[in-house]
């Protein structure tokens, strides 16, 4: 249901699928990374939605094709998906990414992303020009 808000840009369901204690963890030298728990997700959430909204601006943009690879008996589910982006020079970018998700009380209580090409993905936004 997370991953379908995301793709939908359905930001109110996203926000009632989140534990009180969401934590999200992003890699080092994106515009939104670092760690983020509770009430400071939506900071970066904004800070996510300024870079990703104008880079990302069809359905086949913003469609992943998730796959759950694996389920753990303490809420842990692990993902793949494809993330893209097209600037408004028609530059494409595409990553296969692997995310680890947890969720506790059925709500998505945590996510940490790995993406197979963040160098690439670094490179890509920063010389981005919005679509």
């Amino acid at each position: 249901q997370v991953l379908n808000a995301v793709e939908q840009r359905q930001g109110d369901r996203l926000a009632a699928l989140y534990h009180p204690q969401i934590e999200f963890h992003w890699p080092p030298g994106l515009p939104y990374s670092g760690s983020f728990v509770g009430a400071e997700v939506a900071n970066m959430q904004r800070r996510f939605g300024e870079v990703w909204f104008p880079l990302q601006p069809t359905e086949e943009t913003r469609r992943m094709d998730f796959q759950v690879i694996a389920t753990g008996d303490d809420g842990r589910v692990v993902a793949t998906y494809v993330w893209k982006g097209i600037d408004g020079r028609g530059r494409r970018f595409e990553t296969l990414t692997i995310a680890d998700y947890q969720v506790r009380d059925g709500l998505f209580a945590r996510a940490q992303m790995y993406y197979y090409d963040l160098p690439g993905l670094l490179n890509f936004l920063e010389q981005a020009v919005p679509a």
